[in-house]
């Protein structure tokens, strides 16, 4: 199993973006092109990982059920992005403990997620992301999103 630490993470985070417009060569590359499309809110960079067939769980209560297909993932996230509050602030997230485990034509990349926004007094929101990958000819795609969010003691200063 490979991990990568947080900086590693951000600098491969920041090559995406640099990189805009290039297919993900592999699976870190497409987990990091995931986080960047859904900070930025863009829906087509979201749908531009997963393939036609993909599953997910998602965290929020308008997807309490399995998603199938890209249809119903696309409805999904739309509704993420258009719910936020316009006086939201901008999503920030930081991927943690990255890591991807290889069988050959399938991947599975799992990594956590902080959020910056308060959940509540003493609390945090800790993202745990779960995502399965298939090898195909075009590369790599999303087959199964898997994500879950804890609510936890704040980290004491």
């Amino acid at each position: 199993m490979k991990r990568i630490g947080v900086a590693t993470f951000a600098w491969l985070l920041v090559a995406t973006v640099t990189q805009a417009g290039q297919q993900p060569s592999g699976p870190t590359d497409v987990a990091v092109s995931l986080v960047n499309a859904i900070v930025t809110s863009n829906l087509d960079g979201v749908m531009a990982v997963f393939a036609d067939d993909a599953t997910a769980f998602m965290p929020t209560a308008n997807a309490a059920t399995r998603l199938t297909g890209k249809a119903e993932i696309r409805r999904a996230f739309a509704a993420l992005f258009q719910n936020a509050p316009p006086s939201a602030p901008p999503r920030s997230v930081s991927p943690r403990d990255l890591a991807v485990q290889s069988f050959s034509d399938v991947a599975i990349v799992t990594f956590h997620l902080d959020s910056a926004q308060p959940v509540g007094p003493g609390q945090r929101a800790v993202g745990r992301r779960t995502l399965i990958l298939r090898r195909t000819e075009s590369g790599w795609a999303v087959v199964h999103l898997h994500a879950s969010t804890m609510i936890t003691a704040a980290p004491q200063p």
